[in-house]
């Protein structure tokens, strides 16, 4: 081997002027070029062609020696090999260009950058999660916007919940009435809570009903011709109008100085409440349940209740009477501070909630009660805090990044710690996420909380080529590669350009071949064992892994709004999650029975709590005041109209769209739109959640009712919507992505056999890696999907480097899996150390999609570099194929004359002589 190597060199400068070389393709990092003297270059290096050899290269039809491959699938090698020349060719120029113009290229980037910022003139932050998470071709979009469209009105809702030992004890309820009094004298500039509130009329201010006691209804008047219908609508106009806010305090007509004495104690207290459970609210004149707005109720033996656990206020908002936006300013800066994404509302009623938050929290009570809140907004507001407040760890993340590359890239020492270089590479990381975010946002794609995480992440991938590239520059270095014929040192330019060419094939020299060789040698069956066990018990998690998703889960662990829905769970879950039965245009007054019979249906569904039915209040209506009159399109618009202005009918007005004006004492305009509002408790299982929502719209669908459109729509079913496609498309994705990944792989590598068992690592990383998140505590959610299908495209980077540095070496199965190893290990290892220490520092976050990030990516690390530098050096070197170059295989090519492949290098005179015909 000697000779033969002396006999190369003192040949390679003749060959160089008086041999014409045509060029081959190369595949990987050697190439063989056929001449038309009879010399060949392998490797880089000319060798002699002996006869045997002259033999083992297959000839062309046209006399050219082809490649010697024993690679399967001649074809593939063959072209695989003309796109690897290619790209490796390009690289090349681009490094020679870059050395040659570095300032130029600079400017270039920077310019770049720049111009891609005025994308950011779009640029669109998105928060609502019925636009990331959803479908947009789903039924649960589509209802949406068509109900926006036809019920465009927006009440906001703000709840207070107050708990304590018992909460109807005379000491509790003054400090609810307390708290009612601090809210409702809020004021935000010269708009007061009167401003605000949804109003209803006093009809128990009425003359009459002032004579004949409170609880005597306007119909009844009516009815005994007490009172016209023409005279109750000139007394409803001028009737006074007062805020609605539903809460025990009705019960004592929000007065308890006068109804609620200092003397009385709980128990005079649960004795006025005694019978009168359900009655007539004697501040609204409505029909009331006073036990909805009690929860952990206790009752004696003849079901009377006589103590609670809590107390719920409910006060509703609307947009104030001629608001014109003056407010808009203020609102959008104070919500901003607050890191908060805006949401529909109206400014003044923003800034509104903000104060009633504000309110709330000052609250200290006396006697040890407890008290949980939300405004409209505290979703909004809260959603994104934990991303937001967990900026710092992003910070420290860059840090711990920095120090890493400066170890990597540097040395110990003050002259060479190379620490501008590794400024510079981690700038150029950040450069090319803001070049994507703006061409991403000049082609409108919205921007979401998610997005924040690809910092994190380019962050851990990018510092790999700069690995590779430094890399490979000491390798010129330090094997002689930089100098011609060992004296003279090589332009910068044509270094620059060999690295580029290399770089991405011959990542790294740091010898591990002890390592390797006491891995392979000592614990191949260890090694394979364990990899079998981490994937069988990973599909065990796999199998056990549940598809389960709270929307509660993106608020912080510590938010007041997680405190007050545990409180709306435990103490309230009669109220539950609400939604509407929605109808378009049909014949109400024909199909008004088939309603109720619908609404009836729809309430003896398991989770549905309760069906607030207006058909079933107008038909009893009806009963008790025209229960002989014959339903017909007149009667029923005379009817309904005189039924929405009484006490019992005016909550419903809401539920309709009418084609004109509804006036009181005019038939009601033709109904364009109407809904029905039904309340469910909790769900538990996303597969009772999916059963649910499809069960309620079959009821809907199977109904009968003629209209142009008609359907069940709950918020709570824009999760729902998720659930029922998540799991269907997270398999389907997963497996798009590996069926992608082999592609490219095949058609890289140029080995099908390789490509096999780089596939294989990857499923069993993606096994492994679902397996742990399970025993982790995640579900199946559209996060955590994300997430996975993300980590197909990082854990094929470990299997694919070791596989394609496995076909480039030479040897015996055991050396080239030593070999690869040395060669490639210490690359990878850094790669996935680099991609560990930038996420590390998430597992402090208090952010769900953090948390999230974290345990899917450091599962993908620790697995993916278990089976990339142990599992496939150990079965590549049981059952490996043979290398690109071996028409025999590696364990005859000295028996055949050949010798080893890796103790040749290539000449660096040759390399930079060879692209002479580029420059």
């Amino acid at each position: 081997m000697g000779d033969s190597s002396h006999e190369l060199k003192s040949s390679s400068s003749d060959l160089k002027s008086n041999t014409k070389r045509k060029s081959v393709p190369e595949v990987g990092t050697e190439t063989l070029e056929g001449t038309e003297g009879d010399a060949f270059i392998i490797s880089h290096v000319e060798c002699p062609v002996t006869e045997e050899l002259r033999n083992q290269i297959p000839k062309s039809s046209s006399g050219n020696r082809d490649l010697v491959t024993a690679a399967r699938g001649f074809h593939l090698s063959f072209y695989s090999g003309l796109i690897i020349s290619t790209l490796e060719r390009a690289a090349y120029k681009w490094g020679i260009s870059v050395a040659r113009h570095p300032k130029r290229t600079i400017l270039c980037c920077l310019a770049l950058t720049l111009l891609s910022g005025f994308g950011l003139l779009r640029f669109q932050y998105e928060s609502d999660p019925t636009k990331l998470w959803i479908p947009q071709e789903s039924n649960f979009i589509r209802d949406t916007n068509w109900m926006k469209q036809k019920f465009p009105e927006q009440l906001r809702h703000n709840v207070v919940i107050y708990s304590s030992e018992n909460v109807l004890s005379p000491e509790a309820l003054r400090e609810v009435y307390e708290l009612y009094s601090s809210i409702t004298k809020i004021r935000v500039g010269n708009y007061s809570w009167e401003d605000f509130c949804v109003k209803i009329p006093r009809v128990n201010s009425l003359p009459a009903a002032a004579q004949l006691g409170s609880d005597i209804s306007p119909m009844a008047l009516i009815k005994e011709e007490i009172l016209t219908m023409k005279q109750y609508c000139k007394m409803l106009r001028i009737l006074p109008k007062i805020c609605l806010v539903r809460s025990i305090l009705e019960f004592w007509n929000y007065d308890l100085d006068r109804h609620l004495p200092s003397n009385f104690t709980w128990i005079d207290v649960a004795n006025d409440f005694k019978g009168e459970e359900f009655s007539l609210s004697p501040y609204y004149g409505l029909d009331t349940n006073y036990s909805m707005y009690l929860g952990g109720v206790t009752r004696d033996a003849e079901g009377n209740i006589i103590s609670a656990a809590s107390t719920i206020l409910h006060f509703i908002n609307e947009k104030p009477v001629g608001y014109q936006g003056e407010f808009d300013h203020l609102a959008a800066s104070r919500f901003e501070q607050q890191g908060g994404i805006k949401d529909e509302g109206d400014s003044a009623n923003r800034l509104w909630e903000q104060e009633f938050l504000a309110v709330v929290r000052k609250f200290k009570s006396r006697i040890g009660a407890t008290v949980t809140f939300r405004a409209e907004r505290s979703f909004s507001d809260l959603s994104n805090v934990a991303i937001i407040n967990d900026v710092p760890f992003v910070m420290v993340s860059c840090m711990l990044m920095y120090a890493f590359v400066c170890l990597n890239l540097g040395k110990c020492d003050v002259i060479e710690m190379r620490v501008y270089l590794s400024i510079a590479g981690l700038l150029s990381i950040f450069m090319a996420f803001f070049v994507s975010l703006g061409i991403c946002s000049a082609f409108g794609v919205l921007y979401s909380p998610v997005h924040n995480l690809l910092v994190l992440l380019l962050q851990g991938l990018g510092v790999d080529d700069m690995f590779v590239l430094m890399k490979m520059w000491n390798h010129l270095s330090s094997h002689g590669i930089a100098f011609c014929d060992g004296s003279e040192l090589l332009p910068l330019h044509r270094r620059v350009g060999i690295v580029m060419k290399h770089a991405g094939i011959s990542i790294t020299v740091t010898s591990l071949t002890d390592f390797a060789a006491f891995v392979i040698g000592g614990f191949t069956v260890v090694v394979i064992c364990l990899g079998l066990a981490f994937v069988t018990l990973g599909a065990y998690g796999v199998s056990q892994m549940r598809q389960h998703f709270e929307i509660a889960w993106f608020l912080p662990d510590e938010s007041y709004l997680k405190d007050f829905l545990k409180d709306i769970n435990d103490y309230f879950p009669a109220i539950g999650k609400r939604g509407f039965i929605v109808y378009g245009r049909m014949n109400h007054s024909g199909l008004v029975h088939d309603l109720r019979n619908l609404d009836e249906k729809f309430g003896g569904q398991t989770f549905v709590t309760s069906v607030d039915s207006w058909s079933q209040s107008f038909l009893d209506w009806m009963e008790t005041f025209y229960p002989s009159e014959q339903m017909n399109d007149f009667t029923f618009a005379e009817r309904f109209s005189q039924f929405l202005f009484m006490p019992s009918g005016a909550p419903y007005a809401r539920n309709f769209v009418f084609n004109g004006t509804l006036t009181c004492g005019e038939p009601v305009p033709e109904i364009l739109v109407s809904r029905t509002e039904y309340t469910m408790r909790e769900v538990p299982t996303s597969n009772a959640r999916v059963e649910t929502m499809l069960e309620l719209r079959a009821i809907v669908d199977n109904s009968g009712i003629t209209a142009t459109k008609s359907f069940p729509w709950s918020f709570e079913f824009s999760s729902w919507e998720t659930d029922r496609f998540i799991s269907g498309e997270l398999i389907r994705n997963m497996l798009l992505a590996s069926a992608c990944v082999f592609f490219v792989t095949v058609l890289l590598i140029a080995n099908i056999h390789a490509s096999f068992w780089v596939l294989v690592c990857v499923a069993m990383t993606l096994i492994s890696t679902t397996g742990l998140i399970h025993f982790w505590g995640l579900t199946i959610e559209i996060v955590s999907s994300l997430n996975l299908i993300l980590a197909v495209g990082l854990c094929v980077d470990y299997a694919a480097h070791i596989g394609h540095a496995f076909m480039t070496c030479d040897g015996t199965r055991n050396e080239r899996a030593e070999e690869t190893l040395s060669k490639i290990g210490p690359a990878v290892l850094s790669g996935g150390f680099s991609t560990f220490l930038s996420l590390s520092v998430l597992y402090f976050s208090g952010s769900y999609v953090f948390m999230v990030f974290f345990k899917v990516f450091v599962a993908t690390c620790i697995f993916g570099l278990y089976y990339g530098l142990l599992f496939l050096p150990v079965v590549l070197s049981l059952c490996g194929p043979p290398p690109y170059f071996a028409e025999v295989s590696c364990n005859d090519r000295e028996d055949k004359g050949l010798g080893e492949t890796k103790e040749s290098k290539y000449n660096p005179a040759e390399e930079a002589h060879g692209h002479e015909d580029i420059l």
